[in-house]
């Protein structure tokens, strides 16, 4: 179109040139000139017209050759263009092909792929849930095992502090066991050494002024020194608190007791208060004792001076005054005269009327079920088997003790007949 409308522009710019040129050739009396000689010749004219046309198709046909070969070279250069143009979507319509071709295999494969993985997964719900299955089944088994684990523990955690004070005194025990049981039943304390003091304060639960009683006696610490409650109650220990009335003189009655071959004193925990076992009683027992009593000063007294329930049945009148126990309220003081008194008297009449074979060690009574221990000495049922729970040791011997107890039939025996005969002196 472009090409069309340039060759009309040449044919009209041809037109013009030729009329131009013609109006200067009949001016210059040219061809025109000879015309005008001839015009009135009807052939001439013919002639002249038909010259005219054929010059314009001469021109004419110049021209559509030109056009021709220009369309022809355009023709030619769009051809090659075209061509050219063709290879390259050829070749990039292969490219694509191929790559479709590609596509279209990875397509299936990863259609197989999915179709596997599809299966496995399958597969792996079925096993997920039958692993949900077993894992709840898993819980409730751990939730078991952890209350069953903590119940273990808990009961672990209560007896191991008693396994361990066990496997301590057992080696303890074994330490000292032969020369000490031979010093217990012989009751020969004169020849006892610093080794048997401080294992006798130890038991007494009193070590802790042995080295405040060395320092003040001298290195080499003897029984002589133990003679007098008053001689103790001069010891002191780094922080200048000298030792209590009651400390001293529960050293004194134990070594009393050794001398007597009666073993060594006990204090129990957690009996049944009456003054039937008095002589167990620790310093609390004591001090709630007499407060029931309505005697608080008196209490508060007695526990400043650590005195335990065997110190306090041993206690004389001669005993109570101020430097023993700051007690201030003279009536206190009146009752608690008049009480030791009678007391006292309970405890002499109990011991001339009952045997003591009859009588329980700890419990100081006639005994109603007596059992045969390992030691070898004959207790009351309840009272031995509380004190083995409690310190894993004979309270006679220091040796250490099962709960392993066989019935005393001859001493059960003994025990009722003399019940028997004390009932029936008492209805005569």
């Amino acid at each position: 179109e472009y090409e069309f409308q340039k060759q009309q522009q040449r044919q009209r710019r041809l037109h013009n040139d030729q009329t131009s040129s013609n109006e200067e050739k009949g001016k210059k009396g040219s061809f025109f000139d000879h015309s005008e000689q001839y015009s009135t010749s009807t052939e001439s004219m013919t002639i002249f017209n038909s010259f005219l046309i054929l010059q314009g198709c001469l021109n004419n046909k110049m021209r559509i050759c030109n056009l021709i070969d220009e369309l022809e070279n355009s023709i030619m250069k769009c051809s090659i263009i075209l061509n050219s143009q063709l290879e390259d979507c050829k070749n990039n319509l292969i490219n694509k092909k191929q790559l479709f071709q590609k596509s279209e295999n990875e397509y299936i494969q990863i259609t197989d792929r999915i179709e596997k993985l599809t299966n496995e997964l399958s597969i792996l719900q079925s096993r997920k849930r039958e692993l949900e299955t077993k894992r709840e089944d898993l819980n409730q088994i751990v939730e078991t095992a952890t209350r069953e684990y903590e119940d273990k523990n808990k009961v672990i955690e209560q007896v191991k502090p008693i396994l361990i004070k066990i496997e301590d005194m057992k080696v303890d025990s074994q330490k000292f066991k032969l020369k000490w049981n031979q010093i217990i039943s012989n009751g020969n304390v004169e020849s006892w050494t610093n080794q048997e003091i401080w294992t006798l304060l130890e038991i007494l639960n009193l070590e802790k002024w042995f080295n405040p009683i060395e320092t003040y006696f001298g290195t080499q610490v003897t029984i002589k020194h133990f003679s007098s409650v008053e001689k103790l109650m001069n010891v002191c220990n780094n922080n200048g608190e000298s030792m209590k009335f009651g400390e001293a003189k529960f050293i004194c009655l134990s070594i009393e007791h050794i001398k007597a071959k009666k073993g060594i004193p006990v204090i129990m925990n957690d009996i049944e208060l009456n003054e039937k076992n008095m002589g167990l009683w620790k310093i609390e027992n004591v001090k709630q004792y007499f407060i029931s009593k309505n005697k608080s000063q008196l209490a508060t007294a007695l526990s400043i001076a650590q005195v335990n329930g065997l110190v306090l049945i041993n206690m004389k009148e001669s005993d109570v005054n101020n430097q023993n126990l700051q007690i201030t309220n003279i009536e206190e003081v009146l009752f608690f005269v008049n009480w030791l008194k009678s007391i006292q008297q309970k405890t002499t009449k109990k011991l001339v009327d009952i045997p003591e074979i009859l009588i329980c060690p700890l419990s100081n009574e006639v005994m109603k079920n007596p059992v045969i221990a390992q030691d070898g000495h004959t207790y009351e049922s309840s009272f031995i088997i509380k004190w083995v729970e409690e310190h894993h040791t004979s309270p006679l011997t220091n040796e250490v003790l099962e709960k392993l107890f066989i019935p005393n039939r001859a001493i059960q025996k003994q025990c009722e007949e003399w019940k028997n005969l004390h009932n029936n002196d008492k209805t005569k």
